[in-house]
């Protein structure tokens, strides 16, 4: 599995920038439903593996407090964001997506910030790749990813209800 623990993401110098400049307004779980069909809908792909099913299957975990998305605004458009679950402190991303550059990571940036403050041992990235690993992302036996989640899975996470609108990722 390919996770990220939150303390050793490592943002590049563009991105940190765009970060401290507050490029993007970053809101959570305002526009989930937004940011799930822009991942069904990258590229030019007319299939995607982000069927109409698991869409309404992530909708209503979203609506019971499950799944959840962070999302980069650019005034009152959607830049970018992503979308996962949320069990006890470990969230467990699905799919990301851009509009603009760097909006997905500034997103996921700021998933990072939230997890670290929630003390979570890690994100799960799912599947590793040059992008993720350039942020620190590493690959662990599947018995080590078992490992953390019965030791955290039962454990309190973040009260994402909380959370639900603006994000400032510069300060705290």
């Amino acid at each position: 599995r390919c996770v990220i623990e939150p303390p050793c993401f490592r943002p590049s110098r563009t991105l940190a920038r765009r970060i401290r400049r507050n490029e993007f307004e970053i809101r959570i779980d305002t526009d989930f439903a937004g940011v799930i069909d822009a991942c069904s809908h990258r590229g030019d792909a007319v299939d995607t593996w982000i069927t109409r099913d698991m869409i309404d299957a992530y909708l209503r975990l979203h609506d019971l407090g499950i799944a959840h998305s962070l999302e980069a605004y650019r005034g009152d458009t959607l830049a970018g964001g992503l979308y996962g679950i949320a069990i006890g402190p470990l969230f467990f991303g699905e799919s990301m997506f851009h509009r603009e550059t760097d909006a997905s990571k500034v997103a996921f940036a700021a998933l990072i910030k939230l997890m670290l403050a929630a003390g979570s041992p890690m994100v799960d990235c799912q599947v590793s790749n040059p992008h993720l690993l350039s942020l620190g992302a590493i690959e662990i036996p599947r018995q080590q990813f078992q490992r953390v989640l019965n030791e955290h899975i039962d454990k309190p996470g973040l009260d994402w209800a909380d959370l639900r609108g603006f994000f400032d990722l510069t300060n705290g």
